[in-house]
């Protein structure tokens, strides 16, 4: 098995956030989470213009950092950032292509382009946080919420990158489960239930930090945390946090 060290964790329900194992009680309505980003990142223009799928992950990846002691910084470091995604930007897609469809496409939303990938909120987050390493989505195959930490972990054994954001983004979390166990989906009456989760991955401990523990991963791509088998986003937070986690 191969091992690497988890040193920060930022977590966002609907119900509130975590920054390591501190939880802050929250309902996760869309103005409150722009007041918490603005809270968290600072004021800026292009919070404001953020669809709400691109915040969500923007956040979560710097509480993460903040936690991990790597948010503040004056030079750009060897970072990466993976997150996983089931529904991606699918709900910014289809609010751009309402505009796409108004005068034959010339009242097509510049706004809403920006967030038509769903890694549009990696490329804000590697400005923001002075992040040169490798960035991109992943989709999840096993609805388990972990394939932004496999494959982040696979990036540090292969030597890509010695420290990785890894996480997952999701606005429609219920549609993920109702996939998982074979329920039929309607599109048309979704509702949004955000959830984003970012921890940091790191090859060696840099000095003076404290792991929350380690993640071993095996060839069969199975994911440990302190030893112990993990088969869900949920069970890997609980484990990590010492503390339940309640998610959708």
């Amino acid at each position: 098995m191969k091992k690497v060290f988890l040193t920060g964790i930022g977590v966002i329900t609907t119900n509130g956030w975590w920054k390591g194992r501190d939880f802050f009680p929250l309902e996760l309505t869309k103005e409150n989470l722009l007041d918490l980003s603005r809270q968290i990142l600072g004021k800026s223009d292009r919070i404001g213009r953020m669809d709400v799928y691109s915040r969500l992950g923007t956040l979560a990846a710097a509480l993460a950092l903040q936690d991990a002691g790597l948010y503040e910084h004056e030079e750009k470091r060897p970072i990466g950032i993976i997150a996983s995604t089931f529904s991606g930007s699918l709900a910014t897609d289809r609010e751009f292509f309402k505009t796409v469809t108004l005068e034959n496409g010339l009242l097509a939303s510049p706004k809403l382009f920006v967030y038509t990938l769903s890694s549009s909120f990696l490329g804000e987050a590697c400005l923001r946080f002075g992040l040169t390493g490798g960035s991109f989505i992943v989709n999840e195959q096993k609805l388990d919420g972990l394939e932004g930490v496999r494959t982040a972990v696979e990036n540090i054994i292969w030597g890509d990158n010695e420290i990785m954001l890894a996480g997952f983004c999701e606005l429609f979390t219920r549609l993920c489960v109702q996939k998982s166990i074979g329920q039929t989906i309607d599109a048309d009456t979704l509702r949004a239930e955000p959830e984003a989760f970012f921890c940091v991955l790191e090859k060696s401990l840099r000095d003076d930090v404290r792991p929350y523990g380690t993640v071993l991963y095996d060839q069969k791509r199975a994911i440990y945390f302190q030893g112990q088998s993990v088969n869900t986003q949920r069970e890997f937070l609980c484990l990590c946090l010492q503390k339940e986690v309640v998610f959708i």
